[in-house]
């Protein structure tokens, strides 16, 4: 503890300028010197307390198992979904993209929209925000369970050179079902059954060392899990297998349906690894 120090009385009643500068000059070094001294005596206190190995350590198994990263989700994400039905109606782009900057995008030189229709990538091009009457066609062929891709080219002043630039404005829309499909009893059900069936078996040692393994598959009309398939192997082969295994085997599901209530399929990913948590 810092003591308090005491001023001598016959220093605080002297009227001469330059002296009281020489004495508030030496009171606050003094008060400096002991604050420093004991602020290094703190700080090397609490540096010195703290546990190294267990703030520099590797994870436990058990952290690692709670945080693991077990998780099915739409194919979409994370482009914004529209349904066919919402597709059919659309007018302009700010119907496209609710956040779309039309404020600052006025310069138009070219829209472009690229679907997946039959199979085919095609496109169609516009001058402004409002959509022709061919990008409205083309958008209610595109193919369920794929992208649209839509670039706005245009002008814009630079604030600071005060020069016309030419930008490029890109994103992305899915087309899903109106109603998506859902396992039974819901999410955290699904979450559950990956938990049990997904990670749970995974030993200990395979644990610390997995990449992030994705796997693609299908629900399909009847609510049934098809079309499995690996897109990211996780570097562990036995791994690869069991999680597979966890997709394929997995309960029915309710299917998706269309805009009529006719069920429809439905694309998903299941990524597994990382710190995210199940």
């Amino acid at each position: 503890m810092v003591k308090k120090l005491k001023i001598p009385r016959s220093i605080s009643i002297r009227t001469n300028k330059k002296n009281n500068m020489k004495v508030y000059s030496l009171i606050f070094s003094l008060i400096l010197c002991f604050s420093s001294l004991s602020f290094s005596q703190n700080f090397t206190e609490t540096f010195f307390n703290v546990n190294l190995e267990k703030s520099f350590g590797e994870p436990s198994t058990k952290l690692l198992r709670e945080y693991f990263r077990c998780q099915v989700y739409p194919f979409h994400i994370p482009a914004q979904p529209k349904s066919r039905a919402k597709l059919s109606v659309v007018q302009s782009m700010s119907d496209l993209m609710k956040e779309y900057p039309s404020s600052w995008v006025s310069n138009y030189i070219s829209t472009e929209i690229a679907v997946v229709s039959n199979g085919k990538i095609k496109k169609e091009k516009g001058n402004n925000a409002t959509l022709t009457k061919s990008q409205r066609t083309l958008l209610k062929s595109a193919d369920l369970n794929t992208k649209v891709s839509i670039n706005v080219k245009y002008e814009q002043e630079n604030s600071a050179t005060r020069e016309v630039e030419i930008n490029n404005l890109n994103f992305f829309i899915a087309v899903v079902p109106d109603t998506e499909a859902t396992y039974p009893n819901g999410w955290d059900a699904l979450d559950e059954y990956l938990k049990k069936n997904a990670v749970d078996p995974i030993s200990d040692t395979d644990l610390r060392t997995l990449k992030r393994g994705t796997i693609e598959f299908v629900i399909n009309k009847k609510g049934q899990v098809e079309a499995v398939q690996i897109l990211e192997k996780t570097g562990k082969p036995k791994v690869d297998q069991l999680l597979l295994k966890a997709i394929k085997t997995m309960p029915q599901w309710k299917p998706a349906k269309d805009a009529e209530g006719m069920p429809i399929e439905q694309k998903f990913k299941f990524v597994a690894g990382g710190m995210d948590g199940c």
